[in-house]
Formats: structure tokens, C-alpha cells, sequence
């Protein structure tokens, strides 16, 4: 995934954490923390979207396992296993429910301290 200070780039692969953790952070000057990942959390499902860019920025905290897996391999291991395409459809939905109700409390919000308290502690 692109640092930071890079552009978005096109999504290529999904990664699984197998230890550790991961910091998840928004592709932005500051470095917006979203979320910190941990073992059995997939990053990059925007790979499944054909057009779709990498729109964070992940780093470990410290010695981490992490597996890669092909987009294309992925997907064609979603069209044989149903299973596979249904747990995913379901991560993608909570991830979806999840920026929908950070973006919904941040654009009712009227104060700073009131946008800072919607924001995710994840």
C-alpha cells in the first residue's frame, strides 16, 4: 500500500494478517489513524473493486506475519467457493456501514470537539 505521501494507486492484492498488528491510516498529510488491524483482518478488499484505488496507508507496529494474495487469484477463488464470496460481500458491507457512520457524524457535527468525538478509536 502506498505511504502517506504517495498517490493512490491501483489495488493489486489483498493482505492478511497472520500476527501482529497493523496501523491503518488514511492517505493524507497528516496521516489520519483509522483503525489498527490485527491476526485474521484482510487489507486491500478495495482490490476486488476493478477500478477501485488504495485509499490507506498500512504499517506494522512491530515484527509482523503477513500474507499476500493475488487479486486476481482471489477472485478467481471467489467464483469457486460461495462461501469465500458471501463472507467477503459481508466485510465489505461492515467496512462500507463503518465509513458511512464516520462520515455521517462528522458531517452533522457542528464543532470540532464534536467531530473529534465521532471519530473512529478503532
Amino acid at each position: 500500500m502506498p505511504s502517506s505521501s504517495e498517490k493512490a494507486s491501483p489495488p493489486n492484492q489483498l493482505l492478511i494478517i497472520c500476527s501482529d498488528s497493523v496501523q491503518v491510516t488514511a492517505v493524507s498529510t497528516d496521516g489520519r489513524l483509522l483503525r489498527v488491524a490485527g491476526p485474521g483482518d484482510i487489507l486491500g478488499l478495495s482490490a476486488l473493486c476493478p477500478d477501485g484505488l488504495y485509499h490507506v496507508t498500512a504499517e506494522t507496529l512491530g515484527p509482523c506475519t503477513i500474507k499476500s494474495i493475488p487479486r486476481a487469484d482471489f477472485v478467481r477463488f471467489m467464483e469457486t467457493h460461495a462461501d469465500v464470496s458471501r463472507t467477503t460481500a459481508l466485510a465489505l458491507a461492515r467496512e462500507y456501514n463503518g465509513a458511512l457512520l464516520t462520515a455521517r457524524g462528522l458531517a452533522l457535527s457542528t464543532s470540532a470537539v464534536g467531530k473529534l468525538a465521532s471519530a473512529p478509536l478503532e
